[in-house]
């Protein structure tokens, strides 16, 4: 489940991906460094741990290590999206800088829309890291962790200000609540016919 290729000798890396209609995520899966997920557009349904979250350019989810989730992505739901992995210790500096109160207003929501004020800047520094991988030289994961405090550093400025989010469908709702049950009551001998009646579902 987890990606061990992603980070190999290196602090920082990212990403852009276009995902096509057609695209589909075999598994939930998980690693042991942070990942940032920016949608440039299209639309997606990310799943974390026991929680799905719907996803339209311009929302960002933080996932921190060893966290379980996949991106679900409906047909007719092309997607482009940025990925930046980051390892802890880059957080830890991060965290010495800024004090726990600021960094805990960042990292302490798995979904984070970004006000459309606040998206070109955002979007602007996402592109100067794929440039800057693109160097490779000696000074390229200093530039990449600059740039990555300054994306959670707007990522702080621009929480006050808050969207709607979209709600979820009614079986999307029960999937939360087994999910949720089955997080909590996972050492007790869970049956499906237990944890379907919880979440008011056949157990097929």
């Amino acid at each position: 489940m987890s990606n061990t290729m992603i980070l190999k000798d290196k602090s920082v890396q990212v990403s852009r991906i276009r995902r096509s209609s057609s695209f589909v995520m075999k598994r939930p899966h998980y690693h042991s460094y942070y990942e940032i997920y920016y949608l440039l557009s299209g639309k997606c349904k990310m799943f974390i741990n026991q929680d799905i979250y719907y996803l339209e350019p311009g929302d960002m989810t933080i996932i921190p290590p060893l966290e379980v989730h996949k991106a679900l992505y409906e047909p007719s739901w092309e997607a482009e999206r940025f990925g930046i992995y980051f390892s802890r210790d880059t957080v830890t500096s991060f965290l010495s800088l800024c004090g726990r109160e600021a960094f805990g207003h960042i990292f302490s929501q798995p979904k984070r829309p970004i006000p459309s004020e606040f998206r070109p800047k955002i979007e602007e520094l996402l592109a100067q890291m794929q440039d800057e991988e693109k160097q490779g030289d000696s000074y390229c994961q200093i530039q990449l962790c600059s740039l990555l405090h300054q994306i959670l550093v707007v990522l702080g400025r621009c929480q006050e200000a808050r969207r709607e989010g979209h709600a979820l469908e009614e079986a999307e709702e029960a999937m939360v609540r087994a999910a949720r049950y089955i997080n909590q009551h996972y050492q007790e001998g869970l049956t499906l016919g237990e944890v379907a009646a919880f979440a008011n579902m056949s157990p097929t």
